[in-house]
């Protein structure tokens, strides 16, 4: 075969590899940030405030700023002593950027309208155990923890931070700095002020504000006024009024010197502390260059300082594009190959080749039109179509040169594939990734197929029987000898035949039925992230020694690389690196749940369902009582676990713990006649030192607090309080007592909640929502009190029903483009009747391999449902052109014509296909659980079309005609040709 390209096609291919390469040039790298719902964790901190005032103060003003966020679903918040945290859940189809920085904003104006003692708000990107694009841990064999923690709040995070995509940067380990002004009791009493004045003399001297502008001809030139002080030495010059005039130096009342903050978490690695730096995207970047650029920014490792990279999305995602991008050169080399089988010569297979290579290009150019990156997803999703791509390319190459090009039959095959594909443009909220699947598999469809017509005109094709391999003469051979066999049966047992076919296609047809909907998601390989969390309230401490022995231990199991663990009030998040050759993420999970029933105190929740035969399920009850909500808990975990559907329950609310409370004297306070706010104002500054303004020097905020540091609850029992110039002794107006009160609240949009998780032995949709659905429906609640289970099983019934009613609106489409085509409804009837015996073999597969039916696999099905009519709609074609060419020509041996004319295409394009699948089944960790499974479907798939066109096609085609002949006979009463029954000539009544 010669290739001669004639200048004008040139020019275009030429100018359509220039445009493709420069569209790749421009193609910008990252995750797809739209494959995973938008979910957005928040931290507000309040230093010395118990929980109910966290939430009167703090959580009801934030929901009631929040709730009107664009996309919304979820906000969940929970407040306990000194911290407020949310978790925000967003709609798939919201815009994760724009989302980012709405709340960013409302955040901000919220923030100015609290105390100054409350803490600049943390903004998280996902959820609260939602793993950072990379993670960095630093340590010194000549510094404290606390100066390395220092330096990278100083040097470090604001270089990060001001990188493209960088969004929350947080510092894990070691202690903070801020300014402590540590009053003098004697120096304050003798002049007759308390500690109060001096946070009011610091609030006054540091303002900074602007007041408006400098106009002249030229320009506006702003004036800003600031009175920040320096340093803690010039703080310490500020000015203190005294109540009887005239003023004194602050240096005199109190000393103003670094301190370090409380401690808000603490860093281990591998048991070692560390000052941890985890960096998050905001996702509107390129996550590699972030990654790649701080990297760069961390200083050379020495003695003084140095660094270990624990998670690095950059070199995770190098790997990654590396292993998909030899699966894609495989499967075009295999594709393009396998070719040689069938057409033994060098330019056909390069023009395969070249033209699957061209059709990727143009697709990767125009991801970043559609608004997308290049990511892991898009390179799956680029291998998988390389499948369906091969087609219109062997159509034309393996088209004899004594017929003309089969234009027609590429058209119809090919706009048959993309009706099939039409229906997941829609389907943004089962899986944003979806529209962006079904892109790039058309795209490259269109391409390929516009390829494809184009070379046709522009190389000499070879005569069918043309220098081929004996081999594939003797396969080519065997398989018309098989089918003229089948079309012999069919025509000798018709009713035979015709009950085979539709006990094929029943069998297909149940196994949907019997592979139930699935929650099981397959995990990827990165680290296994869990969260464990302490039902008494603990300190930061006592919370990391309890945990240093069972990281040790899960350090010793099989396959472990490392261990890094995050501890903060009430529990930690720990991350987990393994080998997943040596064990699964499973069994993983198995064992480190086994060392976790030693651990006292504590639970262990981990996210996504990892086990084939349960599923954890969240049961929230929202009302307003808080003993109540735990009642009603533990009834519904009782129930559950009496009626054996539950294996386990898992309460996520802690007992509560006890707490030193102060109760005053009311008359006591009224007989010196001070009210109870100011002696609660004195005792909250004497024994809490809150932060009372901030400061920004250089880059950095520090807080200002002011009080007696490190102070013991008994000495405030007997301390003398400064209020409004008097000392009061705290023992004279009221006493401390020991008792419970509520150290966590839950809020789930808007009401208090409290929730459980339990595990239901069975991993199917319909089982676990049925089970649960009947029994907690019979508890009798409380007016006001509602149980909810979690979203993800109401939401996967949802997107389970719109995927299979997208199955039937995509088999629709290709009815009604087959009957436009064919002009008649029979032939889309038979070719649409071959569709469940081609998937009969990759179900057989699901069910014999135990994979679960999920949302992906169902996606796969239908993605390739429009691929496996392809074989059926050419060898209806040629039937058809058969027909209309020899009047005279019998249906069986125009059916019999029209398969050896077309079945080396079909056996070329059907082993293309598989073998361009092949790699990215070898690939299965990195390919994406939605890719992986359209290899499954296209791999398994195939073979089966074939086997359902060529052995179905024709029993039911001949007993279609069986069927008119009869009814012709039955009309006319003659004896009706068998040839004239098919084509529906009408004959005279008798």
């Amino acid at each position: 075969m010669t290739v001669a390209l004639k200048p004008a096609r040139a020019a275009v291919l030429a100018a359509f590899a220039s445009l493709s390469i420069f569209g790749i040039m421009h193609l910008p790298i990252g995750p797809q940030k739209d494959s995973s719902t938008p979910a957005f964790h928040l931290i507000l901190r309040h230093y010395g405030v118990g929980a109910e005032q966290m939430e009167t103060t703090i959580a009801i003003g934030l929901e009631a700023r929040l709730r009107d966020l664009v996309g919304l679903k979820r906000m969940q918040t929970v407040c306990e002593s000194s911290t407020v945290t949310a978790d925000l859940s967003f709609f798939p189809s919201t815009d994760r950027s724009r989302a980012y920085w709405d709340l960013r904003d409302r955040l901000e104006r919220f923030y100015q309208t609290l105390p100054p003692s409350v803490q600049k708000p943390e903004i998280l990107g996902g959820s609260a155990d939602s793993p950072p694009v990379m993670i960095v841990t630093l340590t010194s064999k000549t510094q404290t923890l606390d100066e390395v923690r220092q330096f990278v709040e100083t040097k470090l995070k604001p270089l990060i931070q001001r990188l493209p995509g960088a969004g929350e940067v947080e510092v894990g380990g070691g202690r903070d700095r801020e300014v402590h002004i540590v009053p003098d009791e004697a120096q304050l009493a003798a002049r007759g002020l308390a500690d109060a004045s001096l946070s009011q003399a610091v609030q006054a001297s540091l303002v900074r504000f602007s007041p408006g502008s400098i106009n002249d001809a030229f320009k506006r030139t702003g004036v800003y006024f600031d009175s920040f002080a320096g340093s803690p030495e010039a703080l310490a010059q500020i000015r203190v009024p005294l109540p009887q005039g005239g003023s004194v130096q602050l240096s005199d009342l109190a000393e103003v010197t670094w301190g370090l903050r409380e401690r808000e978490n603490l860093s281990r690695s591998d048991g070692q502390e560390k000052i941890s730096l985890y960096i998050r995207d905001n996702g509107a970047g390129n996550t590699v260059e972030l990654c790649k650029k701080s990297l760069a920014l961390l200083p050379k490792s020495s003695d003084v300082l140095s660094w270990d990279v624990v998670n690095n999305f950059a070199g995770e995602f190098d790997a990654s594009f590396q292993d998909l991008l030899e699966a894609l050169a495989w499967g075009l080399t295999l594709a393009a190959l396998s070719l040689a089988f069938f057409r033994p010569q060098v330019s056909a297979v390069l023009v395969l080749f070249g033209g699957l290579v061209l059709a990727g290009a143009g697709v990767l150019a125009l991801i970043p039109v559609w608004g997308f990156s290049l990511s892991g997803e898009v390179l799956a999703s680029l291998a998988a179509a390389v499948g369906l791509a091969v087609d219109p390319f062997v159509i034309v190459l393996l088209s004899p040169s004594d017929k003309p090009t089969p234009a027609r039959s590429l058209v119809t095959a090919a706009a048959t594939t993309v009706l099939a594909l039409l229906p997941l443009i829609f389907q943004g909220k089962a899986d944003p990734i979806l529209p962006l699947l079904s892109l790039i598999l058309t795209a490259a469809l269109v391409l390929a197929a516009v390829l494809a017509l184009g070379f046709a005109a522009s190389f000499q094709r070879p005569h069918q029987d043309q220098g081929n391999f004996k081999s594939a003469e003797f396969l080519l051979a065997a398989c018309e000898n098989a089918f003229a066999g089948v079309i012999r049966f069919a025509k000798r047992f018709p009713r035979v035949g015709l009950l085979g076919g539709l006990t094929w296609t029943g069998i297909a047809a149940l196994g949907f039925a019997f592979l139930q909907p699935s929650f099981q998601a397959t995990t990827s390989p990165g680290p296994l992230t869990f969260r464990v969390d302490f039902e008494n309230k603990m300190s930061i401490t006592v919370i990391d020694e309890r945990l240093r022995p069972f990281l040790a231990r899960i350090q010793k199991i099989s396959g472990v690389i490392r261990v890094d663990s995050l501890s903060r009030s009430g529990g930690a998040v720990v991350t987990v690196a393994f080998h997943t050759e040596q064990q699964s993420a499973a069994e993983l999970k198995k064992n480190i749940r086994s060392l976790g029933e030693n651990l006292y105190g504590a639970s262990l929740y981990f996210p996504g369902n990892l086990e084939k035969d349960s599923h954890t399920v969240a049961v929230t009850v929202t009302g307003s009582d808080p003993q109540l909500l735990r009642t009603i808990c533990s009834s519904a975990a009782q129930a559950l676990l009496s009626q054996g559907i539950a294996r386990d329950a898992v309460f996520h609310f802690k007992d509560f713990p006890p707490q030193l409370v102060y109760t005053p004297s009311l008359s006591e306070l009224a007989a010196v006649q001070t009210t109870p706010q100011a002696f609660l104002t004195a005792l909250r500054q004497r024994q809490f030192a809150p932060v009372t303004s901030k400061v920004v020097w250089g880059e950095r905020e520090y807080d200002v607090r002011t009080g007696r540091f490190g102070k013991a609850v008994t000495e405030a029992q007997a301390g003398v309080l400064a209020i409004e110039g008097r000392a009061l002794s705290a023992a004279q107006f009221g006493r401390f007592q020991w008792t419970t009160e509520r150290d966590r609240i839950t809020r789930v949009d808007g009401a208090r909640a409290e929730t459980f998780s339990v595990t239901i032995a069975s991993a199917q949709l319909s089982q676990i929502s049925e089970r649960l659905r009947a029994t907690l429906g019979k508890l009798v609640l409380p007016l006001g009190y509602a149980l909810r289970l979690s979203s993800d099983l109401s939401d996967t019934q949802e997107l389970f029903g719109q995927l299979f009613a997208a199955f039937g609106l995509c088999l629709l489409l290709i009815a009604a483009g087959l009957a436009f085509r064919f002009n008649e409804l029979s032939s889309p009837a038979l070719i649409l009747a071959v569709v469940p015996g081609s998937f009969l073999p990759p179900l057989a597969i699901v069910f014999l391999s135990g994979t679960p039916f999920t949302l992906s696999l169902l996606v796969a099905f239908i993605a390739a449902s429009g691929l496996v009519t392809n074989n059926a709609i050419l060898l209806a074609e040629g039937w058809k052109n058969e027909l209309a060419s020899s009047p005279f020509l019998q249906p069986a041996d125009a059916l019999q014509k029209a398969f050896n004319g077309r079945i080396r295409g079909f056996l070329a394009s059907s082993v293309a296909a598989m073998l361009a699948s092949l790699p990215l089944l070898f690939s299965a960790q990195q390919a994406g659980d939605l890719a992986r499974s359209l290899a499954l479907v296209v791999f398994w798939g195939v073979p089966g079309s074939f086997v359902s066109a060529f052995v179905l096609f024709p029993f039911f085609a001949l007993a279609q005609t069986e069927r008119r002949k009869l009814k012709l006979q039955k009309g006319s009463g003659l004896e009706i040709p068998v040839d004239a029954a098919h084509r529906g000539m009408k004959f005279p009544r008798s």
